[in-house]
């Protein structure tokens, strides 16, 4: 059976439309996988976007606004500030087509990261080409530890395809590849995944924190931040992290198969005492860059820019989503 991800746009009923259009929006909110840490502006846009939208006001990034927000414009277009922005039925089909085709790379890495927690176990080292179909889908180098993946290439190919052996002079990536590190495909993936990916050994034996995985700092929720600094301060195992934070074993066991993928975290305690320095700089970094992030954050919401109307004023408009933020606090965090 193929993996269902996402139903072909020709078979959507058009009385659905609306309502896909509104869960795209909620997609594209969800945790970045592109270098730009979805708070930049795709680079191909819709005409119909900047004729609909920038013709009034700053034509925002998908990652600016928290989900709940995004929902509450896209159901109510029809009273947008004031305006009645409604959409006819093909150009909600044109902007579900561009979500797609924005989310296509990102639902790609998810279905390779997938491949990957299942392979990974018979594939040590060299390198392996994902096929489907004669078509070259992505090279991963397990030794250089990164991979290149085709971007057009389809989640349920990818999930499909078939991983062959190559010798390493076949490691080279094309240059029309999408080249990312392993450590982001399979955090992309455990973060998103209702699997249980925690190895047995983490549940039983003391875990030690290895070192700060090398990804953006926007990308660590307060979960993993809060692990890494209960593990920088003092190692354990996973039921003495359960009292010592008051967290869900679900959850801190979730959290922490993210870690061990992106290699944050060990059971081994001499590899982790041989990094404890570097880690330790690295924990103290992190916290001034959320620090950092929290002022920028602050800083949009409550200062005036040269870009964007001063917050204060939004927040007064009737339909405004700053409004409905401040009123409601699961507005505060995007999914």
């Amino acid at each position: 059976m193929k993996p269902n991800f996402l139903p072909p746009l020709r078979s959507l009923p058009p009385r659905l439309l609306p309502a896909l259009a509104a869960l795209a929006g909620l997609c594209l909110l969800t945790p970045p996988v592109l270098a730009d840490g979805g708070s930049a502006m795709p680079r191909q846009i819709l005409p119909a976007y900047q004729q609909e939208c920038a013709a009034c006001h700053l034509a925002y990034p998908p990652g600016m606004l928290p989900a709940p927000s995004w929902k509450r414009i896209m159901g109510g277009l029809e009273h947008h500030y004031g305006t009645d922005a409604s959409l006819d039925e093909a150009s909600v089909r044109q902007r579900l087509q561009r979500f797609e085709a924005w989310l296509r790379p990102l639902r790609s890495q998810f279905a390779l990261g997938a491949r990957l927690v299942e392979q990974l176990r018979h594939f040590k080292d060299g390198v392996v080409h994902v096929l489907h179909e004669g078509r070259l889908l992505a090279v991963i180098d397990l030794d250089r530890w990164q991979t290149g993946l085709f971007i057009p290439a389809r989640p349920v190919d990818v999930a499909m395809a078939e991983w062959v052996r190559r010798p390493h002079l076949a490691g080279d990536i094309p240059p029309s590849f999408m080249r990312l590190p392993l450590h982001r495909v399979l955090w992309t993936y455990t973060v998103r995944t209702r699997r249980d990916l925690l190895p047995e050994r983490y549940r039983e034996q003391t875990v030690h924190l290895r070192r700060v995985p090398r990804l953006p700092p926007r990308w660590f929720d307060e979960t993993h931040l809060l692990l890494m600094r209960e593990l920088m301060a003092q190692p354990a195992r996973l039921d003495e992290l359960v009292a010592r934070t008051g967290q869900p074993v679900g959850v801190l066991a979730r959290h922490l198969a993210a870690l061990y993928y992106a290699g944050g975290v060990t059971t081994d305690a001499d590899s982790a005492r041989r990094a404890a320095a570097d880690t330790r700089r690295a924990v103290l970094a992190l916290q001034f860059d959320q620090a950092d992030l929290a002022q920028d954050a602050q800083a949009r919401e409550g200062r005036p820019s040269e870009q964007a109307a001063p917050s204060s004023l939004l927040r007064e408009v009737r339909h405004s989503p700053l409004r409905a933020a401040q009123s409601d606090g699961a507005d505060q965090h995007p999914v």
